[in-house]
């Protein structure tokens, strides 16, 4: 009777940790929901007459790009977890491929500041070689920084991958979904290219900066050039997502292209270098010039590295392409 009990559970134990997990990205999530439209009372606070208002606030200003990012990002996690939830809580098999998906995604980009905080914390360590105290502040952070952006993803793909978990979607939902049939590459290729758009958006309330073959183009044109790339992105988007072989040779002559351009422009400028070039408020210009950190931060490096992973996965994703062409052909 005991051995019936223990198979049992062993069997309903993948479901219900995955209708947890379901609950709690669907609490999350709205969450999420709630502070997106809820935040943007902030505006209010740092506008004229608001409690936080200093001369200069405006678009165009960072203080101001940065709430919007802010705001977005809510919108951005709700938008995210609460059909992921919805699904996992359902247990839907289209549920399990896009979460994987967001796992990999959330692993690389951790990855990619992992790396730029090593950049960052030996920039730091040179700047002051005699304080224990940084270092330990660095230690801390870095062990906190760690767990969040690489050890927890790389946990929960683990458990993703195991055999019980892919089995209760497929028992409970033996429905097929196009996140299934579509190359899981190409699905990641998919989400940095949505990555890079959103950027895109964020780059206009940052006075229009779009990086141009060693120079940075600002204002109007800079906005001018962001809307045409993000057409461009989103028409190449459709052309990878019904795999057509226009969508990847377009795709790969225009990240060439991007990847050049931006390498060109971000070569040898920090993130302070970049915030220094803008015209900014004079209150943030000298709140700024305190955060001496930023120097550290390279422009380079973020942008580069995600755009020659991106150009690596369409090259290594070619041969779907090719099949799918065999397919129309027969």
């Amino acid at each position: 009777m005991m051995e019936y009990y223990d198979t049992t559970l062993k069997q309903k134990l993948p479901g219900i940790i995955l209708k947890t997990a379901g609950f709690l990205m669907i609490a999350v999530g709205l969450v999420a929901a709630y502070y997106g439209p809820l935040e943007i009372y902030v505006f209010y606070l740092f506008s004229p007459g608001g409690r936080f208002y200093f001369e200069g606030f405006a678009v165009g200003s960072l203080w101001f790009a940065y709430l919007v990012l802010q705001n977005l990002g809510y919108y951005l996690l709700a938008a995210l977890l609460l059909p992921l939830g919805i699904g996992t809580f359902t247990l839907r098999r289209w549920a399990y491929t896009l979460t994987c998906l967001v796992l990999w995604l959330w692993l690389g980009a951790g990855l990619l500041f992992s790396l730029n905080w090593v950049v960052l914390a030996l920039h730091q360590s040179r700047a002051n070689p005699s304080d224990p105290d940084t270092a330990l502040r660095i230690a801390g952070f870095s062990l906190i920084f760690c767990l969040i952006t690489v050890v927890l993803p790389v946990l929960l793909l683990w458990l993703y991958s195991r055999d019980p978990v892919r089995n209760t979607f497929e028992i409970n939902d033996p429905r097929q979904y196009w996140t299934e049939c579509y190359p899981f590459p190409l699905l990641i290729v998919l989400g940095i290219m949505l990555a890079v758009i959103f950027v895109f958006h964020i780059a206009i309330f940052l006075q229009g900066l779009f990086p141009f073959f060693g120079e940075i183009i600002w204002g109007r044109t800079g906005v001018r050039w962001l809307a045409g790339n993000i057409v461009i992105q989103l028409v190449i988007l459709y052309g990878l997502i019904r795999l057509k072989r226009w969508g990847l040779w377009s795709s790969l002559v225009y990240y060439s292209a991007l990847t050049l351009s931006a390498g060109l422009s971000f070569y040898g400028r920090s993130f302070a270098d970049i915030l220094l070039e803008m015209s900014l408020p004079q209150f943030e210009l000298e709140f700024l010039a305190t955060l001496t950190l930023l120097e550290g931060i390279s422009m380079f490096l973020w942008i580069i590295l995600v755009l020659l992973v991106l150009l690596g996965l369409l090259i290594y994703s070619r041969g779907f392409f090719i099949s799918a062409k065999r397919t129309e052909m027969n």
